[in-house]
């Protein structure tokens, strides 16, 4: 079976059931590592299209692990200690390490044995911690190691098992001593260590949180209005002052005014991602190619009719990049994600451009603004809340049943009206 995908022929796909599964052999010189002989994954009830298009997102992945698995079969094996009854350290067991001299950090491996005498600095907690839980944001990923690095200057790169609560409240003290340093910013710092150290005591690495309940201060805390939505007036001067930008930014921004979409689910789209369900122009948001905030956020969204001009990009562009390219293959990317660009670029050009200058207004402000819309033309809630992506409702009663149907959510998202004409 044979596709045209890149340089991966085989989609690796049979039927299952009413579907379609993702099988995939582990080459025998690595099925010591991932400790099994196939890749297998349900992809559900889907036409061939769409298996062959979600297969070949995860040959891409398992290609990189071999690549990956295989350099760690070439390194050499290093020498472990096991403590025994008594305190005698006896090597008993090899684990490999890469070529540079660090452990495996390659996925699907052992992480280092903080507990077996390897005492790594609080940086390694980190590297624990994206191991463990793979963080869907970039973002969030690196506030927390500047988090702990900010520690390490502040305290001094103390080993996990030695850190106490005195060495946390000097944290806190010193983060305080910071220029622009506020609270918000102290509990956040004070947060992202205490998840660490969580992870470390479920871990074993450490026998105590030393981290729990140190709490910022709250000294001279003010009271700061939230982020607001923007009134019909600056969506109108927004969308004038677009007719100086690209066609690109253009299109970003009516995607979160009339969907209210987040600016990553936006930049991270695919032209597949344009594509028609039931009769239905809709929007596919999902993490095959890009992070998402949480589950509730895979959804498909129906298309407004102010922005059926979509299909006519992702038609382009297929024309010129091919089958499997982004919806805004010229969107510049930065280190921190597709959508960052987009983030610093929109501040910039609401305030310099549009002149919209209080900070509260961000682009994230359509998001906001969508919501209060739903509000006023009585959207029912589990309606408003498929399109947002967020989860249907709290406790069991809320995890029964599925969304709203896709001929409802269009419906509905139809009475949207961001400029309020």
């Amino acid at each position: 079976m044979r596709t045209g995908r890149g340089s991966y022929r085989k989609c690796y796909i049979v039927p299952h059931g009413n579907g379609f599964k993702y099988v995939r052999g582990v080459p025998k010189d690595i099925q010591h590592l991932e400790n099994k002989r196939t890749w297998v994954k349900c992809l559900g009830n889907v036409s061939r299209a769409e298996a062959e298009t979600l297969a070949h997102a995860l040959a891409h992945e398992h290609g990189k692990r071999i690549l990956a698995l295989r350099g760690l079969a070439k390194s050499e094996p290093e020498t472990l200690p096991t403590i025994r009854d008594g305190g005698n350290v006896t090597p008993t067991t090899t684990r490999p390490v890469c070529a540079d001299g660090e452990p495996n950090k390659c996925a699907g491996a052992e992480v280092p044995d903080l507990r077996n005498g390897r005492r790594p600095h609080l940086m390694r907690l980190v590297n624990l911690w994206e191991r463990r839980k793979s963080p869907r944001s970039q973002i969030g990923l690196a506030r927390t190691k500047l988090c702990v690095r900010r520690f390490i200057e502040l305290v001094g790169d103390v080993e996990p098992q030695e850190v106490t609560r005195a060495h946390v409240m000097a944290y806190r003290d010193g983060l305080e001593s910071l220029p622009g340093m506020k609270s918000a910013n102290i509990a956040e710092h004070l947060c992202k260590i205490h998840v660490l150290f969580n992870l470390a005591l479920s871990e074993g690495i450490v026998s105590t949180n030393p981290a729990y309940g140190v709490k910022a201060r709250n000294i001279g805390i003010k009271l700061t209005p939230r982020r607001q939505g923007f009134t019909a007036e600056q969506v109108r001067g927004i969308f004038e002052a677009l007719q100086t930008e690209t066609v690109t930014f253009g299109w970003v921004v009516r995607l979160l005014a009339y969907h209210g979409m987040r600016s990553g689910e936006a930049c991270q789209l695919r032209s597949a991602d344009v594509t028609t369900l039931h009769g239905i122009s809709v929007l596919r948001i999902h993490d095959l190619h890009g992070r998402v905030k949480n589950r509730a956020s895979i959804r498909d969204i129906p298309i407004h009719h102010a922005c059926l001009g979509i299909r006519n990009v992702a038609r382009e562009a297929v024309a010129q990049h091919g089958p499997d390219t982004w919806l805004f293959p010229t969107l510049p990317v930065k280190k921190l994600g597709r959508a960052r660009w987009f983030q610093d670029y929109g501040s910039r050009f609401l305030r310099q451009t549009v002149g919209i200058t209080d900070r509260r207004y961000t682009m994230h402000s359509f998001r906001h603004l969508w919501r209060t819309l739903a509000r006023e033309c009585e959207m029912p809630e589990s309606v408003s809340r498929s399109i947002m992506g967020h989860t249907l409702g709290g406790g069991e009663h809320g995890a029964y049943g599925s969304a709203p149907s896709l001929k409802l959510r269009a419906q509905w998202i139809e009475k949207i009206n961001p400029v309020g004409i």
